[in-house]
């Protein structure tokens, strides 16, 4: 019999992860939900019920997928090997609870802070900015795509023209993607992989402050950008 948790579960699966191979899917759920794994369930024949009735979701062979990262069989298989390393971030029955619902945005500090700034230098409602919040997360985990991310944000908003403004939200919007949790990194974030790696070349698309959304030339002894008080040259110089 279907139930309401197996929707869920599946659709946060995908949600955080792109795709899910049936065998971890069922082992996932039998951990998740504390359920003693008997021949009585037939999960995978569940599963697949629930699949063909989504319009968002693709059968490949082993593997459930997201309309998005399925282009075509090739395309696919080129994913799969990008990440075929990669280990999986485990959810919990929160993280299923979250990523399930359409609208959840995943929050962190970054996130918090850059609701923050917006509503301290543009006049826009609190909708509207949710709205934006909701679109650049999604665009961090299933896209990795930070160009996307400044282009949402500047036809969003129209911010006064000051170097501090430009600098502060570059910084943001560089951290929202470090610290987004990924399809590309399987769940992870860039940042959890990141501080782990010893290699430079990381794999895990690490991105490295600079600016997106204007370029802004200061000199060495110029106020620094954050608007610390110090110079450039003894802060983010």
């Amino acid at each position: 019999m279907i139930t309401i948790n197996l929707i869920n579960y599946i659709t946060g699966m995908i949600n955080l992860y792109g795709y899910i191979d049936f065998d971890f899917l069922e082992t996932q759920y039998y951990r998740i939900f504390n359920i003693e794994k008997s021949s009585n369930l037939n999960i995978i024949k569940d599963i697949s019920d629930i699949v063909h009735k989504q319009s968002d979701f693709i059968l490949e062979d082993k593997f459930i997928v997201d309309k998005i990262i399925y282009n075509d069989k090739d395309d696919f298989s080129n994913f799969l090997n990008l990440i075929s390393n990669k280990p999986y971030y485990i959810l919990d029955k929160k993280d299923i609870e979250n990523y399930s619902n359409i609208c959840y945005i995943e929050t962190n500090e970054y996130v918090v802070g850059l609701e923050k700034y917006i509503k301290s230098i543009v006049n826009k409602k609190d909708d509207y900015i949710n709205e934006f919040l909701l679109l650049i997360t999604n665009i961090a985990r299933k896209e990795n795509n930070i160009d996307k991310m400044i282009k949402i944000f500047n036809k969003s908003f129209i911010i006064p023209n000051n170097p501090k403004h430009i600098a502060i939200i570059n910084k943001y919007l560089i951290a929202i993607c470090n610290h987004s949790r990924k399809w590309i990194n399987r769940g992870y974030t860039s940042n959890d992989v990141h501080s782990g790696e010893k290699n430079k070349e990381s794999q895990f698309h690490h991105l490295m402050e600079k600016s997106y959304v204007k370029d802004v030339k200061i000199g060495r002894n110029d106020p620094c950008l954050c608007g610390s008080g110090k110079k450039y040259k003894k802060c983010c110089g």
